[in-house]
């Protein structure tokens, strides 16, 4: 594949997971089990970032791979394990670590929200990697326990505290970037759903406007348009969730912005780079407080 071939094919994936989620207010990045669930490479246990996590989380649900160990053809053979004859690969794209992630000054409008040049930025590897439902005699792995999210929602908590935001109590959840605020309703006010615990919800709406906050200019300083930024919090959040354990239910129903998501990435097919770029960013802020 070319690179602009793989930016198609990614692209193309995403706006098919959207538009067969939609109806249920869920997008593919929203996950339902609480243990760690970013995809894996078996070969150094590293979790895949960016965009690379999103894609092999889609390509997980839309073959309904029961794990997220992935591999290249020969890291499975080096494991004495072989990829089955006529298993197609998931393409990578290379996610360089800088800080000049979503640098470039994002326009308002929404159709037109990355024109920046992302070749400085992401480039194709020149591999594919396979789950290990492709596999034959694939080696066992641990099997990660499921997390209590007693344990892990004062984590998430402690993500504010270290970054000593401004929180105040407000009617519902949202980050005023005006005065570098966010508000949150009372916690007794979040109610349980069948795949997640009030405080689950509770956590999942503070870490939503943790990822707003840091777009703040004195911190990562975003310019996106109000839908960008959206998706940017929306993946940030499933990342950071993904991260701890906690089941990422979501609570901010993306049908006000799924049309406008939509647009956005059949108009630019880097859209979705640069989006998940600056979640990951943005979850590495936070994480490195």
């Amino acid at each position: 594949m070319t690179t602009q071939t793989i930016y198609d094919h990614i692209t193309n994936a995403v706006v098919t997971a959207i538009r067969t989620r939609a109806h249920r207010f869920t997008m593919p990045w929203h996950l339902e089990e609480a243990r760690p669930a970013h995809p894996e490479n078996i070969s150094n246990n590293r979790p895949y970032k960016a965009i690379n996590r999103l894609s092999l989380w889609i390509a997980q649900k839309e073959h309904g791979y029961p794990t997220g160990r992935w591999g290249t053809r020969r890291q499975w053979r080096d494991t004495g394990g072989q990829v089955r004859r006529g298993e197609i690969g998931t393409p990578l794209v290379s996610v360089p670590r800088q800080k000049q992630w979503g640098s470039g000054s994002v326009p308002s409008q929404v159709k037109n929200p990355a024109q920046i040049d992302t070749a400085p930025f992401l480039s194709v590897y020149p591999l594919e990697v396979y789950n290990l439902a492709q596999v034959d005699n694939p080696p066992s792995f641990a099997v990660y326990p499921l997390n209590d999210p007693v344990s892990a929602c004062p984590y998430a908590e402690s993500f504010a505290a270290r970054a000593k935001a401004t929180i105040r109590e407000g009617t519902h959840a949202d980050y005023l970037s005006d005065s570098d605020t966010i508000v949150l309703p009372d916690r007794g006010l979040f109610l349980g759903t069948p795949t997640s615990t009030p405080s689950e919800l509770y956590c999942a709406a503070l870490l939503y406007e943790l990822i707003r906050w840091t777009g703040h200019p004195s911190r990562l300083n975003r310019a996106n348009s109000s839908a960008f930024e959206a998706l940017v919090a929306d993946l940030g959040t499933a990342f950071m969730c993904a991260n701890l354990g906690i089941v990422n239910t979501p609570l901010y129903k993306p049908a006000a912005y799924v049309m406008d998501w939509l647009a956005i990435l059949n108009y630019d097919h880097h859209a979705i780079f640069i989006a998940a770029a600056q979640a990951e960013e943005a979850t590495s802020y936070l994480f490195n407080l």
